[in-house]
């Protein structure tokens, strides 16, 4: 692998990265709503004369609700680190269509070389060595450097 190569594959291995992450900030986000929503209720509950631990209920449901915040802002930010490598894959897609699927299959769904392998061999009824799957892997690699340089990502 050369040097375009390995930086190709640093960027598009942290797909898989940041995608669990946006969905652990998502899913920290509905915790947060939900908590803030169960205080709320409780609160509200309480009666209509406010007493200490009411104050202390409502402040921690404002601080579950910042924490939402936080979550949902980190969730836009993943998503569009997510859009870019997609980008960056759909460009390479639309110039080499093997290319793109590779690298699809091999960042987005995360399969082994050997699976890829087999799926190759199933989907276009030629079978594949598996010098040859590397060898389209490193191919896909060069032009999704070439379309990072071009959408000038990092």
């Amino acid at each position: 692998m050369n040097s375009e190569q390995k930086r190709a594959h640093d960027y598009l291995k942290s797909y898989c990265c940041r995608r669990r992450m946006l969905h652990a900030a998502a899913d920290e986000y509905a915790r947060a709503v939900s908590a803030a929503e169960h205080i709320t209720a409780a609160v509200g509950d309480s009666g209509p004369s406010p007493s200490p631990s009411a104050s202390k209920m409502t402040d921690a449901a404002d601080s579950m609700l910042e924490c939402a915040d936080r979550a949902a802002a980190e969730s836009d930010g993943m998503a569009a680190l997510l859009a870019e490598r997609d980008a960056v894959i759909s460009a390479v897609a639309d110039r080499n269509p093997l290319c793109g699927e590779i690298l699809e299959m091999y960042y987005k769904e995360e399969l082994p070389v050997a699976k890829i392998r087999i799926y190759l061999a199933a989907d276009r009824c030629h079978p594949y060595a598996r010098s040859s799957v590397y060898r389209l892997l490193d191919r896909a690699r060069t032009m999704a450097f070439q379309a990072m340089r071009d959408m000038g990502v990092r």
